[in-house]
């Protein structure tokens, strides 16, 4: 199932009924967050937004 469409969602009903079937079909995957680096790394990289004492 794709997020974009290649056509024309005829209805605000249907619109919802396209989400909602959408929605169950990505939660049932569960599909865990990958994180690309840990919390050493990410202050490390982001030390310009983490306060300095």
């Amino acid at each position: 199932m794709s997020q974009c469409l290649s056509r024309r969602i005829a209805s605000l009903d249907s619109m919802r009924t396209e989400v909602h079937h959408w929605l169950q079909h990505r939660n049932t995957k569960a599909k865990p967050v990958q994180w690309r680096f840990d919390t050493t790394t990410a202050r490390v990289k982001l030390r310009s937004l983490y306060p300095k004492f």
